[in-house]
């Protein structure tokens, strides 16, 4: 109950503002709440990120889902930015004293027309080497910003993908953990029978890199986006625990039962 109201009130305070740009929107949650609005050069990409400065050495980075990636099954969207911020709200709720960073992906509140990205960096090339360099070296300024040494990286759905990437390529990273993470391209594109995602990489190829990581998983019983399975099978090459939380969908109100415990 208590999770379904958090999300309907997030639905109507959308909806109230839906004149008002989503960054706007963003930013008029987050910055009462200590964060900063920052958009970060990351060529080939500008993206947009929330910081909130904390205490110690550790950054948490939430990183974004998809977005509106797509009008329909066949059209490309125009604009990326999530309609519910999934991610967003996950750094909003983050009680911890420690330095906390929302990451927005490529294209994502943005005017596109100031800040041009191509439309395959949100479809067929949204895990591409390049979007994981990108927002590998956002995540490094970031991190000078607030003189971190170590990560602790928080990925929904797309974004839990991503998270996997950069956990299996940085050396920084204490801590992993994805809310309807899509960790298993090639898994995901057979069970769903759509097209390939040419250019993407799939975080469950070298998975088990990560073996000596503490991480979360998590999955709702109701996901019809993301197939058990195919988390299934990334966890146990990473040598993780998938957690399912029964009767959660794919766009939940996460932050009203996630743990935000990370040791």
């Amino acid at each position: 109950m208590l999770r379904t109201l958090c999300l309907l009130l997030c639905l109507v305070l959308l909806s109230a503002c839906a004149g008002q740009p989503a960054r706007e929107l963003a930013c008029d949650l987050a910055c009462p709440l200590g964060f900063q609005e920052t958009l970060l050069s990351s060529p080939p990409f500008t993206l947009f990120a929330l910081v909130k400065k904390g205490q110690g050495p550790r950054l948490i980075v939430y990183l974004e889902g998809d977005g509106h990636a797509y009008h329909s099954a066949y059209q490309a969207s125009d604009d990326p930015t999530p309609r519910y911020p999934c991610a967003l709200h996950l750094a909003l709720h983050d009680p911890s004293k420690s330095h906390i960073c929302y990451l927005a992906r490529p294209g994502q509140y943005l005017d596109l027309r100031q800040y041009p990205c191509a439309q395959r960096f949100w479809t067929d090339e949204r895990q591409s080497p390049k979007v994981v360099s990108a927002l590998s070296q956002a995540i490094d300024q970031v991190k000078a910003l607030c003189s971190a040494q170590k990560l602790v990286l928080v990925g929904y759905s797309g974004g839990g993908g991503l998270a996997a990437l950069l956990a299996q390529t940085r050396q920084d990273v204490e801590f992993l953990a994805t809310a309807a993470g899509n960790l298993a391209l090639d898994c995901w594109v057979r069970e769903k029978q759509i097209a390939q995602l040419t250019g993407s990489l799939d975080p469950i190829t070298r998975a088990d890199a990560l073996q000596k990581l503490p991480q979360r998983h998590i999955l709702g019983t109701n996901d019809q986006i993301i197939p058990r399975t195919c988390s299934e099978a990334f966890c146990r090459k990473a040598g993780a625990k998938l957690t399912l939380l029964q009767d959660f969908g794919h766009r939940e109100a996460w932050h009203t039962l996630w743990n935000y415990n990370y040791e």
